[in-house]
């Protein structure tokens, strides 16, 4: 996943204004070019070779090239119409608009059928997969693979059944069938191996530690991982090696082997900056971050924060900036082709003018139309400006709103967090200074101190990670609440702590920052209560949807509390906030123990 977003925003930083210019300026020389020529065979073949000659590096002009081949081909020359066809799902793909893609990719397997070319439709089946794996549409993808592997099959072609496996393999992963997944790798690399194709080898080897390491099965990740880096290291693929390191990076951080854990993301932060690929950076930067905090090496962690809210800035910018040219552009499209019709229809209504002078009848009948007509292009046109301008704006102002919270969480962290943190470090040396022992009242109280500080810390990240997404998922929300359970277990004795999630992983679920932080503070305070009044030596959190709802329950075995006494310990405040996200709360209370429930309406995306 991360890896796929990271591919994404690098080809989304290439929409910078220098690069808009370039493209622009291959197009006014290419359509010179093209319209030199009179030859209609010619002419095609010259779209075909600027296709292949843009396809890899400038989608726009490579888009254009397949789109002007498309419009002069004769209706019976079924195998070039076939070619345009493919390169237009091609070229929309690569611009990320994938219903046009899936249209064309179509067009063109039912030409490759008719003409009984089956490479070609185990081509196009494998792009229309690929499509719908990154559209989630997981069964599709599955059949057209199978499709095109079963077409591979037939044609011996070892190397085409293996890049199948793989990509299926992923398809599997997303839909969290990891042995599935895991089969599949397997069967790729079987085939790589009787092949002895070393990049191929590589790859495979890497998925296989990669789905080792989602299982935790992690001496076999290290082990998969490690073949496949001796692989890279004997080729010349520095991309293949910087995932590599990557994978290896974030491995020995799950195996609590923090030293090489650095020592990989560092050869994959050197390879990152050589690529130019900040974002695989980014991630990297994340666990290096965490390597630095588990060593206690808090200095350093900052300054790795510093640089990955650095980058994060960086991507931010990047993409907004692709996305109000891609707005720029529409509305020009729009502006060009209201034009060219107000354009046609004077001339039409000059022609009618000529016509009339001798059928007056006719004449009144074309003036009343073409009157009509201008006026609904006009206000076709008034209506795009506006939407247009309302979505450039609405965009402005979100890019306004996320720079200021942005800034506003950095001053948090970057001041008060590192105040805090020197106020923790303060504390521990006038401890060791002062020699006090630990059952002095001077001790006791700097232990206070101590320890409200940390409180106020983990405060403080909380409000930062809220204040850092404009919305909060509940795959976000999960995440949190897991993490914080987890600590919760790891910092108390005696005391077992559950956290059963029984919701798909879906981001289709939403709640703003603020509701999401209230939702996050009130399983806190429930946690907190149970912990501090209960006397349990159990306590566990449920999270499940219902519909349109989110219901969380907190469930302790503790002594229980009184019912006529409840608007105590917190539960005032957990009541009015769920008041304000306009939920439902309710406490209920035994010997047994004590339930606290919590059921939430949510957004959808």
């Amino acid at each position: 996943m991360k890896l796929g977003l990271a591919l994404f925003l690098y080809i989304c930083s290439l929409g910078t204004v220098a690069q808009q210019s370039s493209i622009q300026a291959s197009l006014d020389s290419l359509k010179a070019i093209t319209s030199a020529e009179s030859n209609q065979e010619s002419r095609i073949a010259l779209f075909k070779s600027i296709f292949e000659d843009y396809k890899l590096s400038q989608f726009k002009v490579a888009h254009w090239a397949a789109e002007e081949g498309l419009g002069i081909v004769p209706a019976e020359e079924v195998e070039d119409l076939a070619y345009f066809n493919e390169a237009l799902g091609y070229s929309y793909q690569k611009l990320f608009v994938m219903d046009s893609a899936l249209s064309f990719y179509l067009v063109a397997l039912d030409l490759y059928k008719g003409m009984n070319k089956h490479t070609e439709s185990a081509r196009i089946m494998d792009a229309i997969a690929r499509i719908h794996r990154k559209l989630q549409n997981h069964e599709k993808a599955l059949w057209y693979y199978s499709h095109a592997y079963a077409i591979y099959e037939e044609l011996n072609d070892d190397e085409g059944r293996a890049r199948i496996l793989n990509e299926q393999g992923a398809v599997f992963e997303n839909m969290g069938e990891k042995r599935k997944a895991l089969a599949s790798y397997r069967e790729s690399l079987g085939i790589q191996m009787e092949r002895n194709d070393s990049v191929g080898i590589g790859y495979a080897l890497e998925f296989i530690g990669y789905n080792y390491m989602q299982q935790d099965s992690l001496d076999l990740s290290e082990e998969y991982l490690l073949r496949a880096l001796e692989y890279r290291e004997n080729m010349d693929d520095d991309f293949a090696l910087m995932l590599n390191q990557y994978a290896l990076g974030e491995l020995f951080h799950n195996k609590g082997e923090y030293d090489k854990s650095i020592a990989h993301l560092e050869v994959c932060f050197q390879l990152s900056e050589k690529l130019s690929f900040v974002d695989i950076r980014q991630y990297a930067l994340e666990i290096a971050i965490e390597n630095k905090k588990a060593k206690g090496e808090f200095e350093s962690a900052i300054l790795l924060m510093e640089q990955r809210n650095a980058l994060q800035d960086s991507l931010t910018q990047v993409a907004n900036q692709a996305r109000v040219e891609e707005l720029s552009e529409q509305f020009q499209s729009v502006e060009r082709e209201n034009q060219i019709l107000i354009q046609q229809n004077e001339i039409q209504v000059q022609n009618n003018w000529i016509y009339g002078l001798s059928i007056s009848s006719v004449l009144l009948t074309l003036i009343g139309a073409l009157l009509y007509r201008q006026q609904r292009l006009k206000n076709y046109q008034i209506l795009q400006e506006a939407n247009l301008k309302l979505a450039m704006s609405t965009i402005e102002n979100q890019n306004k709103i996320q720079t200021l919270r942005m800034e506003i969480s950095r001053d948090l962290h970057d001041n008060i967090g590192t105040q805090l943190t020197f106020v923790i470090s303060s504390i521990d040396g006038i401890k060791h200074l002062l020699g006090v022992d630990e059952s002095s009242m001077i001790h006791r109280k700097l232990e206070r101190i101590s320890a409200f500080s940390r409180e106020t810390i983990r405060e403080l990240r909380d409000t930062i990670w809220a204040m850092n997404m404009a919305n909060i998922s509940i795959s976000d929300l999960k995440d949190r609440i897991s993490n914080f359970i987890s600590k919760a277990g790891d910092s108390l004795e005696g005391l077992e702590f559950k956290f059963y999630d029984q919701t798909a992983d879906s981001d289709d679920f939403h709640f703003n920052s603020k509701d999401g932080m209230y939702v996050y503070r009130i399983i806190q305070e429930a946690v907190n209560n149970a912990v501090k009044h209960a006397n349990a030596s159990s306590i566990k959190v449920y999270i499940t949807t219902d519909n349109q709802s989110l219901i969380i329950e907190v469930k302790d075995n503790g002594k229980g509390v009184d019912e006529r006494s409840t608007e105590g310990n917190g539960i005032t405040n957990m009541r009015k906030r769920t008041k304000e996200l306009g939920g439902e709360f309710k406490l209920s209370s035994s010997s047994k123990g004590t339930t606290v429930t919590l059921k939430l309406p949510i957004q959808t995306s």
